[in-house]
């Protein structure tokens, strides 16, 4: 059949086959994707949970070898396993494992609208890939970049940093081959997202260089896009990857004299790109630190978490990952974690709270494992009316997890 197909093209005229094939390019990939959406790839992880260092299995479903890495590395200790059980489809997952005799605690699986509607059916989060966010740099100076301000200022001037923004070509060869892809490579290792010299060459066209200087020379840079009204700023990268250039602060320098120099030009929003869905991830953090907030129009690709067993490893591993997910008005809404154990009182939940700040939430879910069912503590959550309470158990069984309601009066846990 293939090789029928490809006489007839070939007979086709090569002006009418330019028109025609890009269009067949784009509906076979899109094809291809929404089949290895419905028939995905199975993978097993397998290794110590970091925190914990109790044995904890997940499963894996789809393609994206980026998003994967990235969630094994997030969960697991160094030399963790991985092993392809082959392809399943999506709905019989569950089954498929227990065929096989594997046990895992939780799965994340790739999805779409479609598959959303059959997922929907079982308790689980949508957790996105990436979450955008920005930083609102129309308010005073003195007020910006949070807690990561008086820092940067010191170390600027301790270690004589000095800017430049820049248009020249040669700047960008530089800046792409001894700044961006070494410490791209040597910071996120397998989970990078690399992009072509091409690619940001486009970007740079309609935007600029900032390079981070001292003593005249060029330690580090990032990219910048300019799209009318509104800045971004896209990679950054440090000469070498030099860990010793980042000890003098040269990314705290770029945000700082990004950010002041873009207010100064009459910018209301410096846009500062993606960032991971887990809030204890130490970019996640720092960008929060900057006082970022979420951009109001994400738009979400996700994978869908569910549990298939308990363990004290995917409990230490929630507790210590509270998460972004999207809740099903497709707003982005926070996840956080704790036990029931030892009683929770408010002032513990605000300083869970305090530990993974993220501003331009919908709603923050506190979920909480009922470990002491015997218990009796009566908690007040009045003082804490954006915070909404449900029993992980209840949820697991129930499906519960995307409700709009909320708890924010008193309530027992027993």
């Amino acid at each position: 059949m293939k090789s029928f197909l490809k006489k007839i093209n070939q007979k086709i005229p090569q002006g009418i086959r330019k028109a025609y094939m890009p269009l067949v390019y784009a509906w076979s990939y899109r094809l291809q994707k929404i089949f290895n959406l419905i028939y995905p790839s199975v993978i097993v992880f397998e290794g110590l949970e970091k925190h914990s260092q109790a044995p904890l299995n997940f499963v894996y479903a789809g393609f994206h070898s980026l998003i994967s890495n990235y969630w094994s590395e997030a969960i697991l200790s160094d030399g963790f396993r991985k092993y392809v059980l082959g392809r399943c489809f999506f709905w019989d997952i569950r089954s498929f494992l227990k065929r096989r005799d594997v046990k895992c605690s939780f799965m994340l699986m790739e999805h779409n609208e479609l598959t959303l509607k059959n997922l929907n059916s079982n308790p689980g989060f949508r957790v996105p890939y990436w979450i955008s966010m920005e930083i609102d740099i129309s308010i005073p100076l003195e007020e910006l970049l949070g807690r990561q301000k008086a820092d940067a200022q010191r170390r600027i001037r301790k270690n004589g940093l000095s800017f430049e923004i820049t248009h020249d070509a040669k700047c960008f060869d530089d800046f792409f081959h001894n700044m961006f892809m070494p410490y791209i490579q040597g910071r996120h290792a397998d989970t990078a997202l690399l992009d072509t010299q091409e690619n940001l060459f486009k970007i740079f066209s309609k935007g600029a260089l900032i390079l981070i200087k001292r003593e005249g020379q060029i330690l580090a840079g990032g990219l910048i896009e300019f799209d009318n009204e509104k800045v971004s700023f896209r990679r950054l990268g440090v000469r070498d990857a030099k860990w010793e250039y980042v000890q003098l602060g040269v990314l705290g320098a770029i945000y700082y004299f990004l950010t002041v120099e873009m207010k100064k030009r009459g910018y209301s929003r410096l846009h500062i790109g993606g960032t991971r869905p887990l809030l204890s991830d130490g970019i996640t953090k720092y960008k929060s630190s900057l006082k970022a907030k979420l951009e109001p129009k994400n738009k979400h690709s996700c994978l869908w978490m569910t549990f298939l067993n308990d363990s004290a490893s995917v409990r230490s591993f929630l507790i210590n990952n509270p998460f972004i997910f999207i809740n099903k008005e497709k707003k982005p809404c926070r996840a956080v974690f704790a036990t029931a154990g030892q009683g929770i009182s408010p002032e513990g939940i605000e300083n869970i709270l305090h530990s993974c700040p993220c501003e331009g939430l919908a709603e923050t879910y506190l979920f909480i494992f009922n470990n002491n069912k015997g218990a009796s503590n009566k908690i007040n959550y009045a003082i804490l009316p954006d915070v909404f309470v449900r029993f992980i158990e209840n949820v697991m069984e129930s499906g519960d997890v995307e409700i709009s309601g909320g708890i924010s009066s008193g309530i027992n846990i027993t």
